[in-house]
């Protein structure tokens, strides 16, 4: 039943363009994207194995000039939707690191002291954690990415969107789930915000015109803007020893039928 609520629950993600397979890097005709792009393999096998991602703001470019292209701020939380069963991948996501500091020592886009990684929570019932909160009026746990007092600008003159690493995270698996047995990793955006200044919770500039919005496109001043999100899907595989007694008793049932012959 829990399953059930959370998977109506993130209908609107869904609607709003959450995809369950590896990113691209396109915003899908949304003005702005919020992206979780796998690092790396997405199968698992054993418990303790790490899927890697991070998690990006794509800001459509139409005019040739991402240096009018900007991300000022989005609150969001990472979910996961596992099937019933052995069928759903069950694993913990944990608080994001943000991109407050790049590895090459420049500044990152987001302002650290008036951003925050989120904090690990149950939200939908099933045994796993994931990052944020689902009550919308309040602030707090939420994964908030914010610049800070001015829009961070984009660079270049090309005609591909605009990018901006917001930060990274990690699924871990827990293990117990049967081979092929899938978890999609989306984010649920956060759609009310009334204790925020015109309930606005996503922030941005495309092609120059500074956008404001509620999470699932509401409200957008000025008109027009919109909002999407995109995620990925983690699979289980079967574990190296299984494959291995699978092919021996694939070797087995040959050898018999040759005695047979």
């Amino acid at each position: 039943m829990m399953r059930e609520l959370i998977s109506k629950k993130l209908g609107l993600a869904v609607m709003a363009g959450l995809g369950l397979s590896a990113a691209a890097s396109t915003a899908n005709a949304a003005l702005i994207t919020i992206q979780l792009r796998p690092v790396g393999s997405t199968t698992v096998t054993t418990a303790g194995d790490v899927v890697n991602y991070d998690v990006y703001a794509v800001v459509e470019n139409t005019n040739g000039n991402n240096a009018d292209d900007g991300f000022l701020r989005a609150h969001f939380s990472n979910i996961s939707t596992e099937a019933a069963g052995a069928a759903g991948a069950i694993g913990n996501l944990v608080p994001l690191t943000l991109n407050t500091t790049q590895a090459n020592g420049s500044a990152g886009v987001l302002d650290g002291s008036v951003s925050t990684a989120g904090a690990s929570a149950n939200l939908d019932g099933n045994p796993d954690l994931e990052v944020g909160n689902s009550d919308t009026s309040v602030s707090t746990n939420w994964i908030v990415a914010n610049a800070g007092t001015s829009t961070k600008l984009g660079t270049g003159s090309t005609a591909l969107p605009t990018e901006f690493k917001l930060g990274s995270g990690t699924w871990t698996y827990s293990g117990g789930s049967n081979a092929g047995a899938t978890s999609a990793i989306g984010i649920n955006m956060r759609t009310a915000a009334s204790n925020l200044a015109a309930g606005k919770t996503v922030a941005f500039r495309e092609d120059g015109v500074d956008y404001t919005m509620k999470g699932d496109g509401s409200g957008s001043t000025p008109a027009g803007g919109t909002v999407a999100t995109t995620g990925f899907t983690v699979t289980v595989a079967p574990e190296p020893t299984s494959l291995g007694l699978l092919g021996l008793g694939a070797m087995g049932l040959i050898a018999r039928r040759r005695r047979t012959a």
